[in-house]
């Protein structure tokens, strides 16, 4: 995906965010004293209860998160009344026979919502009764004769009632049988193929986008059940290619009308007391989203999908009506299913609340494929890193002995085990969510923490000075404003700012140090309120390594930046050749486990404890441990490590090892300095410091 289309999905984001924003007092007026809704703007004097309105209302606050603003006040209790209230009253909506499946599914579906999204429990549902018959009886009656349950009054099954159905039943969590999930999967496919034929051919008469659409989102949410497991093989055999219901998709986009939405076509039954009843564009529009609007199925890749939503929420921002009744302003939209309200600009309650569903899926959508692309953008290496299987390190925290991993494990890879990485768009990280890492090269910095995403599961990107310096210097600035918005865009990754010293470097200096420049100074001051802001969100985790803590801003170290400051050294000599596998890889994988052995005991018997080789063994990185296993091998002109220690002998051995540490390693005692001199080595004092 361009970076184009992610401005434009960003740019359609927004005005949805806005439109999303008025679902409290879009739906408030419309409340009655017993905590259901009116259809229409009234004062509250009508006696009843409208179930599906109430039902539809209740679905768009939890699915948008919103019911807190349509009850500011004990917001579960009063919804459970609300649902209670249309679960035991008449389900005769507009003159309909009370046992209708349209009204049935409609609650039936509101009670599977309201228990995902923890309004109701389980055992609440169960005690619930309409006219004597517990809500499971009613589940139970129509699944036991899907497809035929899903017609009303003379009107053929109807895809979108059975759509509605399975996602009451997958929320509810009813058991159906294996057959009749057969059957609805033969009958769903039927439906879809039959009408995209009459779509594609252009066949005025019969064809129904909406029904064909129904059926493409029916199939889809099956075929999602079948992958987990939820439903047979055969069942998932039974269901239409995905490529075809792509190929819909595009279809029901090319009979958009111009104004944004579509026209009516077959009505899914007539009320007896007031006419034809539609599926709602935003009903349908809904569903798409939900089923589509995966990383999976990448909807928005599909040439007509962007430019039709983008018409969609242009219709959305033209239409919205506000009604005013005696001193009361009622705002939302219309489903235009009756033409005196329409034509009066009269909002419907249940029409709003549909839209706002829509809205609300449409932003996380959107949030979900803008990630994606951006995730693809920046990813790093993605191949597994298990965190067992790195060397630990050891430090001390507040006097306390500990590790580098069990600090990451304990203060952030636990914290996260209860949150699911998606719900993370919409609330924050519990515990720790970064850490600044600092030692020297060579000390697996970057490797921690890949680990971390490996062991969330989540994806791993890195950025660096490169990115920053992208498109030249003089844009530096306008790059890391557009890196950090689109970091702010992603949730549930883990993120790695590496090699970041000299875009964070200290402002302040001292007598006889260089002078910051001003690009460098100017844009440390950039990072820092970015860095605070990213932590503040608290979506994702994110670490910045860096070889030196000293040369860092103060600002950088202080509170409000990262939740953990770690330094990560060298491990100890003892640490090192107890895991001498992993920094020392034998090309011979038969002769491994003898040449580890034997290369072990070697260098056990050879490096005493506290003896200068092993001070100077204990600070030497992973890395600079497997380039001296190399060297060692090189210049004894042999093949594996243990038959180089033997040519050599103890004492070359440990001359090697003083002229290494002495010389070589990255913390060595000493530094040569420009004019020749020799000086204490700073990074050394930073590091034991």
């Amino acid at each position: 995906m361009n970076q184009s289309a992610v401005v434009r999905m960003r740019d359609l984001r927004a005005r949805a965010k806005v439109l999303l924003g008025k679902f409290g007092p879009d739906l408030r007026p419309f409340l009655k004293s017993d905590q259901t809704f009116h259809r229409l703007p009234k004062h509250d004097v009508t006696p009843g209860v409208s179930v599906t309105t109430t039902c539809t209302c209740l679905m768009g606050g939890v699915m948008v998160n919103g019911m807190k603003e349509i009850y500011p006040k004990h917001s579960i209790a009063r919804a459970t009344k609300a649902f209670t209230a249309a679960v035991e009253y008449d389900w005769k909506s507009s003159g309909l026979d009370e046992d209708n499946s349209f009204t049935t599914v409609l609650v039936l579906r509101a009670a599977g919502l309201l228990r995902k999204h923890g309004v109701l429990k389980r055992a609440q549902i169960k005690s619930l009764q309409h006219k004597g018959i517990a809500l499971e009886t009613f589940a139970k009656r129509i699944a036991g004769r899907m497809p035929e349950s899903f017609r009303v009054a003379d009107y053929p099954p109807k895809p979108a009632i059975a759509y509605w159905f399975v996602d009451a039943l997958e929320h509810l969590g009813a058991r159906v049988s294996a057959k009749r999930w057969e059957r609805l999967a033969d009958w769903a496919s039927r439906e879809f193929a039959a009408q995209l034929c009459y779509v594609t051919a252009k066949h005025d008469a019969l064809l129904d986008p909406v029904a064909m659409i129904m059926a493409a989102c029916l199939v889809e949410r099956m075929r999602k059940m079948a992958k987990r497991g939820d439903l047979t093989k055969e069942v998932e055999c039974a269901l239409i290619p995905g490529v075809e219901l792509r190929y819909g998709i595009e279809e029901l986009f090319r009979c958009q009308s111009d104004t944004g939405i579509w026209p009516k076509y077959f009505p899914l039954f007539h009320y007896k007391d007031a006419g034809a009843n539609y599926c709602f564009h935003f009903e349908f529009l809904e569903a798409v989203l939900n089923e589509f609007g995966d990383s999976d199925n990448k909807v928005f890749e599909l040439p007509p999908v962007l430019n039709g939503l983008e018409q969609v929420v242009s219709w959305c921002e033209q239409n919205r009506f506000v009604y005013r009744l005696d001193d009361d302003d009622f705002s939302g939209w219309n489903s235009g299913g009756q033409i005196h309200t329409l034509r009066d600009g009269i909002p419907e309650s249940w029409a709003t609340a549909t839209v706002h569903m829509f809205l609300s899926k449409l932003c996380d959508v959107l949030s979900e494929a803008i990630a994606d692309a951006l995730i693809a953008q920046y990813a790093g290496p993605q191949r597994p890193v298990a965190l067992e299987k790195i060397i630990d390190v050891d430090v001390i925290v507040s006097g306390i002995p500990n590790t580098v991993k069990k600090i990451i494990q304990g203060e952030i890879i636990d914290s996260l085990k209860k949150q699911n990485r998606t719900d993370l768009r919409h609330e924050s990280i519990a515990g720790r969510c970064s850490a600044l890492m600092f030692g020297p090269p060579g000390t697996s910095k970057t490797t921690f923490a890949r680990a971390v995403a490996t062991q969330l599961g989540w994806p791993y990107i890195e950025i660096n000075p490169s990115h920053f310096l992208s498109n030249g210097l003089e844009q530096i600035y306008v790059r890391t404003d557009e890196i950090f918005r689109d970091l702010m865009d992603l949730s549930g990754v883990v993120v790695l700012f590496d090699e970041m010293d000299a875009l964070v470097e200290s402002r302040s200096h001292e007598q006889g140090e260089e002078r910051l420049d001003a690009v460098r100074q100017l844009l440390t001051t950039s990072m820092l309120p970015k860095l605070a802001a990213l932590r503040e969100s608290a979506r994702l985790i994110f670490f910045m390594a860096t070889n030196h803590r000293r040369g860092l801003d103060q600002a950088i170290t202080r509170s409000g930046r990262f939740d953990l400051l770690l330094c990560v050294g060298p491990p100890t000599w003892t640490a090192k050749l107890r895991n001498l596998g992993a920094l020392y890889k034998i090309a011979a994988k038969d002769a491994a486990p003898k040449e580890l052995r034997a290369s072990k005991a070697l260098l056990a018997g050879w490096v005493k404890a506290r003896s200068s080789a092993r001070r100077g063994l204990d600070r030497f990185t992973f890395a600079e441990v497997r380039t001296f296993i190399e060297y060692l091998i090189r210049i004894s002109k042999k093949t594996v490590l243990s038959t180089a220690l033997k040519s050599m002998g103890k004492d070359q051995f440990l001359q090697h090892v003083e002229y290494w540490a002495a010389e070589k390693i990255a913390l060595r005692e000493q530094v040569t300095t420009a004019d020749g001199a020799r000086a204490p080595n700073p990074l050394l004092e930073e590091y034991l410091a």
